[in-house]
């Protein structure tokens, strides 16, 4: 699960911890993390889930492939212009048609990036 560290701001990804007293600080607390930068951190004496951490927002953690948006944007431009009856795109070639349907995702991905600026 996504935390954050409360004294580093750091988002680590906790694997285990222990809390034999529960929510309050004890002398055996422990948090096993993989940190930021990919090092394990193995039972980390002295932290305590409930004090130490705090929890990430999901919006933090996922961060956009826009690749991924690109190539599904092209596809249903695409399909958007293949399904059009004007005679313009329906006696297309297909390789134009693939050039329009490039061109209509990096315009929508470029007005996607601006996030509402302009709104």
């Amino acid at each position: 699960m996504k935390k954050r560290l409360r004294k580093t701001g750091e988002i680590v990804d906790v694997i285990v911890y222990g809390t034999p007293c529960g929510a309050e600080r004890d002398k055996d607390d422990y948090v096993s993390y993989i940190d930021s930068k990919g090092i394990e951190h193995h039972s980390e004496r002295g932290l305590n889930i409930y004090w130490d951490f705090e929890d990430v927002g999901e919006e933090l953690t996922k961060e956009i492939d826009w690749e991924q948006v690109r190539i599904r944007a092209a596809i249903e431009a695409l399909k958007g212009f293949a399904a059009n009856p004007h005679d313009q795109a329906a006696n297309a070639p297909v390789q134009k048609l693939s050039e329009w349907s490039v061109q209509a995702a990096d315009a929508l991905i470029a007005e996607l990036k601006k996030g509402g600026k302009d709104a």
